[in-house]
C-alpha cells in the first residue's frame, strides 16, 4: 500500500470591480486549506477533505449588494479538471459546492459553478465550506502532492 501526503492550499484575493463599486464597502477574505491527508494509491475509495472560506463584508455606506467567490484552476489552469503535483506526476482531484461533489467549484466555465451570497447587514460573516475529492483508483507516485489556489471574491 502506498500512500501520499495531499494539501492544497487555497490563496485568497478580493477586487472591487466596476459595476460592483456601490454594492459594497470593504471584503476581507481568508481561507483554510483543504487537506487530504493520506491517499491510498490504487484504492478505489475516493479521498474526501474539507477546508473553509471565511469572508467578512463592511456594508456601511452603501446598503444592499453581495459577493462572488471564484476559484482558479491552480497548476492544470483548468477548474474542470485540477490536479495536484509531486515533481513531474499528477494527482487528480477537485473541489466542490455541495456536500456530495457533484457541482464543481470554479470561475463559472466549462461547466464550473461559482458561489454567491447576499451580505446581510452592516457587517455581515460568511464561512463556506470548500469540499475536496481525489478520486480513487488513481495510482501515483509517493511523494508530496499539493496544488496552490487563488480564490477571488468580487464584491
Amino acid at each position: 500500500m502506498k500512500r501520499c501526503g495531499l494539501r492544497i492550499v487555497v490563496t485568497a484575493a478580493a477586487c472591487l470591480l466596476p459595476g460592483f463599486a456601490s454594492a459594497l464597502d470593504f471584503c476581507r477574505v481568508n481561507t483554510v486549506p483543504v487537506n487530504f491527508g493520506q491517499y491510498d494509491s490504487g484504492s478505489p475509495t475516493p479521498l474526501d477533505a474539507v477546508g473553509t472560506m471565511r469572508v467578512v463584508c463592511l456594508n456601511l455606506f452603501n446598503p444592499g449588494g453581495g459577493w462572488v467567490a471564484q476559484i482558479g484552476g491552480g497548476i492544470s489552469g483548468d477548474p474542470a479538471a485540477r490536479w495536484m503535483a509531486s515533481g513531474a506526476d499528477r494527482l487528480g482531484y477537485n473541489l466542490y459546492v455541495d456536500l456530495p461533489r457533484t457541482r464543481i467549484w470554479g470561475d463559472g466555465s466549462g461547466g464550473t459553478e461559482v458561489v454567491s451570497r447576499t451580505v446581510q447587514g452592516v457587517v455581515d460573516r460568511a464561512s463556506v465550506a470548500i469540499y475536496g475529492r481525489a478520486p480513487g483508483g488513481q495510482i501515483p507516485p509517493p511523494g508530496n502532492y499539493g496544488d496552490a489556489l487563488l480564490v477571488t471574491v468580487i464584491f
